[in-house]
């Protein structure tokens, strides 16, 4: 009980439920006759502070004057934010997405493999044997990539000083690697082993 007294708590639950059942009681004993009965709108505005005050002000004191038995409710609605009405994000090539669902159709059956993949759809489609043309558009980025780096190469650094040309070397790593034999066990591969088509 926290140090108060049982009586002083049974008198607080007594105010308390009788408010509530006095509250309940007037809505109860309260019903609107049909002249009473005011025909509630809905009206969505703009909200722009000041502007927005004095036309529902307005609005307001038309409606007392011509319609009294409207009960016209305002709801203020804020105007789209501006990343709404701009795409300020290049559009992705469902190629080059990650963490899809997909399907693929067999050509010489009736029967369908449909996947999720957390990594690139093209990545995960050469898992399965796709041919690697598909990613053709990649490759053409990658070389666009590279001619853009070599025309950079190219211009004269004009801020850079003697010494500083100097000192920068250039690198070269030999990286041999043994051929790695990958074995695939993808669904699709294992249903083109099993049917032979």
């Amino acid at each position: 009980m926290n140090g108060y007294t049982s009586s002083f708590i049974h008198t607080i639950i007594g105010i308390k439920l009788s408010q509530y059942r006095k509250k309940n009681n007037d809505v109860i004993q309260s019903p609107q006759t049909g002249s009473d009965v005011k025909k509630r709108m809905y009206v969505e505005i703009p909200f722009i502070e000041n502007a927005t005050k004095e036309f529902r002000n307005k609005i307001t004191h038309l409606r007392n004057k011509l319609r009294p038995d409207l009960d016209i409710q305002f709801l203020m609605k804020l105007p789209p934010a501006v990343q709404m009405l701009y795409q300020t994000k290049d559009p992705i090539d469902k190629k080059m997405k990650s963490d899809v669902v997909y399907s693929i159709k067999y050509a010489k059956c009736q029967h369908s493999y449909i996947g999720k993949t957390g990594s690139q759809c093209v990545k995960r489609l050469h898992e399965h044997g796709a041919p690697k043309s598909s990613s053709g558009q990649q490759q053409q980025q990658q070389q666009q990539k590279d001619n853009v780096t070599e025309q950079t190469d190219n211009i004269i650094e004009l801020n850079r000083s003697d010494r500083l040309k100097a000192k920068s070397t250039t690198t070269t790593t030999t990286i041999t690697s043994s051929p790695v034999i990958k074995e695939t066990t993808s669904a699709a591969q294992q249903h083109q082993i099993e049917t032979g088509h």
